[in-house]
């Protein structure tokens, strides 16, 4: 990631900025002398297992404070860069449901005049559309593959709005199936939660692409040598 980060985005992560996630292990707003007197606690901790402060800042502080702060980094990119705040992107008006077994989905396809919240009820559904919060309009990339294929394909053709599909096999939902109704397009703004969704799927998808083979030292020693479990045991007892 690290690598990567800067060589695609001109991302590192700085001293400063490494130390301030460091120091938030202590607490978000902790003082300057608070923060001095845990953190010699915590350094006498890690001489009794065997770490020195070079052991710590070298395995915390390169594996985990430096990942998080390029993660956040990352995240504010990617999103700028593919999901502006500003940008419209395709939508969808629907309400659809999702629930075990095809015969349920026929079921639930007769009994759409009662209403989605009834359905919910009835048939225990896993997701649906409009949510609690009342989510109706949905981008592409948020529902599964199944969904966008047919909500943002056949579905959203001016012929279909308004159409009530038939069972749709999810695919990534073993045994699940959608039934779908398109009520409208447009192109809109990314909700808040929809774009932070898109934007961690986008940042995964990325990092997937990064990942080498290879095993640096620092994840082997804190996985093999259980050094995760012994530096969050000196960080807790302070």
């Amino acid at each position: 990631m690290k690598q990567g980060a800067e060589k695609q985005f001109g991302i590192a992560a700085s001293e400063e900025s490494i130390n301030g996630e460091i120091r938030g292990v202590f607490g978000s707003e902790i003082t300057d002398e608070d923060f001095e007197q845990k953190y010699r606690v915590a350094l006498r901790n890690l001489a009794g297992i065997g770490l020195s402060e070079e052991d710590f800042r070298r395995l915390w502080g390169d594996s985990v404070a430096e990942a998080a702060v390029l993660r956040r980094e990352l995240l504010s990119r990617i999103g700028n860069e593919e999901y502006p705040m500003d940008g419209l992107f395709p939508h969808v008006h629907v309400q659809a449901i999702l629930v075990t077994g095809s015969d349920n989905a026929t079921a639930v396809k007769g009994r759409w005049g009662e209403g989605i919240k009834k359905l919910v009820e009835a048939f225990s559904a896993s997701q649906y559309y409009p949510t609690e919060d009342g989510v109706e309009w949905v981008p592409r990339g948020i529902g599964s593959s199944a969904f966008d294929d047919y909500a943002f394909g056949e579905g959203a053709k001016a012929e279909n709005l308004g159409l009530i599909s038939d069972p749709i096999e999810d695919g990534e939902e073993s045994g699940k199936f959608w039934v779908i109704q398109v009520l409208g397009t447009a192109d809109r703004p990314l909700g808040e939660d929809h774009r932070a969704e898109l934007t961690g799927e986008a940042l995964n998808e990325w990092l997937d692409n990064e990942r080498k083979p290879e095993v640096n030292e620092v994840v082997n020693y804190l996985e093999g040598g259980a050094g995760y479990e012994r530096i969050y045991w000196a960080l807790d007892n302070i």
